[in-house]
């Protein structure tokens, strides 16, 4: 079994595009926050933050450096979530064995290839999207709230919409995937590991200090989950709890 999972895990490995592709979306962050600093002073003491869809301004902001950081901490933090299911794809715990090498090993590769560009592009759009949010505080252009929602409510219904059709399309682990020659007695099977007790929260915590996976698929469902039993693990969990306080903690205080 370990063997399978190993060979598995290798084949998600080579099937990802590479992870230098993440610097895409770094690089539109460290844009957002020059363009900030170069428009900063230009800013008046009290920053228009929302409008209306008549386009009359609803909400305002003290002038202060929070406002340059606000998106990109937006931006770091779905990032970091982005490249850890990417990474997920390489380094999860599988659900699915081995019956024949040669379709396996396409069936994993589609799958491995077909996430890591899905994480790479919508982490790169969601990241322009809170770019042009900071262009407009910082006044460099005007967007009507009416034109920015209708933009935003597009967006939101291509990415779960392209969520949805990916996930049936491919499967857990591309058990779904179809290959040309393949049949019903070499298709990937199943394994049923009794794991049940080491899920918390229905399917959404995995916390088992014996498995070496930092990684595992979702028992139910697509997806994959950090195992919290590991001291990395649980790092991650704490690591992106602390930060979305930050995160909220700022906001208030800045808009008090």
């Amino acid at each position: 079994m370990k063997k399978n999972d190993s060979k598995i895990k290798e084949q998600y490995v080579n099937g990802r595009v590479s992870q230098w592709f993440f610097i895409i979306p770094i690089i539109i962050i460290i844009i957002n926050i020059i363009l900030g600093y170069v428009y900063y002073n230009s800013l008046p003491n009290k920053v228009a933050t929302h409008w209306d869809f008549s386009g009359n301004i609803t909400g305002f902001q003290p002038k202060s450096i929070f406002l340059i950081w606000e998106m990109p901490l937006s931006q770091i933090f779905i990032t970091v979530v982005f490249f850890l299911i990417y990474k997920a794809l390489g380094h999860s715990k599988n659900n699915t064995s081995f019956s024949n090498s040669k379709f396996d090993l396409q069936r994993n590769n589609i799958f491995a290839r077909t996430w890591s560009i899905y994480m790479i592009v919508f982490c790169a759009l969601i990241n322009i999207v809170l770019t042009m949010g900071t262009l407009q505080i910082l006044n460099v252009f005007y967007i009507s709230e009416k034109f920015s929602a209708i933009v935003i409510g597009i967006f939101l219904v291509i990415t779960f919409s392209s969520v949805i059709i990916l996930s049936v399309k491919l499967g857990q682990g591309g058990s779904n995937i179809k290959l040309e020659g393949e049949t019903k007695e070499n298709k990937i099977s199943k394994i049923h590991r009794d794991d049940r007790k080491y899920w918390k929260f229905g399917n959404i915590i995995y916390y088992n200090p014996d498995d070496p996976s930092l990684f595992v698929e979702k028992k139910f469902g697509i997806g994959w989950a950090i195992n919290a039993g590991k001291p990395a693990g649980m790092a991650i969990y704490i690591g992106l709890i602390v930060l979305i306080v930050i995160i909220t903690a700022l906001a208030r205080h800045v808009g008090r």
